[in-house]
């Protein structure tokens, strides 16, 4: 598992330096530069849904969450992204002693933070983008129905947590239509210790599979 993340991190930076077709100019100097460009490079942007899924304490996990951002040259995105966790994960160690049967103590949990997106082969039909979100998130656990309506019961401090966010992403994009583009891949969310009551710190690391849809001027 450590092997693949540290593979899929080297892979993001590697396509961070390599992966950007800008057409660069030159200062006299040898020092190149985006800006100063005797060639016009081209800028867009967009705004993007996206659907995630992954586990959670051996459960199903799904998230919403939206990206955007400028792009610049058709082939790097600089932006921000954010998630949320939108199923219910849930865990009865966090119940109090001699629980309301109708009750049960669910996860809360989002992150976000800056994007930064390559794209490979961006004027082709089928290309590469590699997102990398680096960021922060939070995650706490609350008591709430089980008829879904009932607002939560949090009790802050002791059930929440701040935590670092890095994931590093590798999608598959269609251009569907001119300003729209759909994507499918994998990413990993790697976070820093989260240290809530009876779960391992590194419980919200992990896979998760993406489905977006982009829209814009690409």
């Amino acid at each position: 598992m450590k092997k693949v993340f540290f593979l899929m991190v080297a892979m993001a930076f590697a396509a961070i330096t390599t992966g950007q077709n800008i057409n660069y100019s030159n200062d006299g100097q040898g020092i190149k530069t985006i800006f100063d460009n005797d060639q016009p490079v081209s800028h867009g942007g967009y705004g993007a849904l996206v659907m995630k899924y992954g586990k959670i304490l051996d459960q199903d996990a799904w998230y919403t969450g939206v990206r955007g951002g400028w792009l610049i040259g058709h082939s790097f995105t600089l932006g921000i992204a954010g998630n949320g966790l939108v199923s219910r994960v849930v865990n009865d160690a966090w119940l109090p002693e001699d629980p309301d049967p109708n009750v049960e103590a669910r996860l809360f949990m989002g992150y976000g933070g800056l994007l930064l997106e390559p794209v490979i082969f961006h004027r082709e039909l089928v290309h590469i983008a590699i997102p990398i979100t680096i960021g922060a998130g939070g995650a706490a656990y609350g008591l709430q129905s089980k008829d879904y309506w009932s607002e939560p019961e949090f009790d802050f401090p002791e059930n929440g947590e701040a935590f670092f966010a890095f994931e590093p992403g590798l999608e598959i994009e269609i251009n569907a239509l001119r300003f729209m583009r759909i994507n499918l891949g994998a990413s990993y969310l790697y976070t820093s210790d989260v240290r809530m009551p009876s779960v391992d710190p590194g419980y919200l690391r992990g896979f998760q599979g993406t489905f977006g849809l982009k829209f814009g001027a690409f």
